[in-house]
């Protein structure tokens, strides 16, 4: 892991640490989650944590200002005052995507990378969602990526287990057969 994922995760872990309540943690997950996302959206936002001319106070003020928009707790907002006050900032979708698998861990749901080649219908995704956590035993978050280089079907991560069932695997299988069998005869 990189220095940057080092550090995120220290922070995450030392706010998670705080947070008593899993029902506590959920909310100050998804309010820091929330900040970070207008952090990755913007990048007139990402251009100011970065700049060192800009001092800290006037950061502070910034994600001050974000933060009390969007209603974040007084403990969000004090977090956030000392990421900046470290120099942090910067690193707060990193933080933020540290903190929601030190939440994920401890509420125990299990975090899924789905692929697809078009996007999912509510009635798909409800049906995955209820298979995908059979197989886990547990409650699923699903992140869904459109990816249409797999032409067909799915593909699903769960931690460090992949399950292939796209048409490009599919295909590439009959390929590698056929080659193979090409190969024999040739051979023969």
């Amino acid at each position: 892991m990189e220095q940057a994922g080092l550090i995120a995760e220290r922070y995450a872990e030392a706010l998670a640490r705080v947070v008593d309540d899993t029902d506590q943690l959920v909310q100050v997950t998804r309010e820091v989650q929330a900040i970070a996302d207008l952090v990755r959206a913007s990048r007139e936002l990402r251009v100011v944590l970065a700049n060192p001319i800009i001092s800290r106070e006037q950061k502070d003020a910034v994600v001050g200002a974000i933060a009390e928009r969007l209603g974040a707790s007084r403990l969000v907002r004090r977090f956030l005052q000392v990421v900046s006050q470290h120099g942090r900032l910067v690193i707060l979708p990193e933080i933020a995507d540290a903190l929601g698998r030190a939440c994920d861990a401890r509420t125990g749901v299990h975090p899924v990378e789905l692929r697809s080649a078009t996007p999912l219908d509510a009635s798909l995704r409800e049906r995955l969602v209820r298979a995908l956590e059979r197989i886990v035993g547990g409650k699923v978050r699903l992140s869904e990526k459109v990816d249409p280089e797999i032409i067909g079907g799915l593909v699903a991560r769960i931690g460090t287990r992949v399950y292939d069932g796209s048409l490009r695997t599919q295909l590439e299988k009959m390929r590698s057969r056929l080659r193979g069998g090409a190969s024999a005869e040739a051979a023969g």
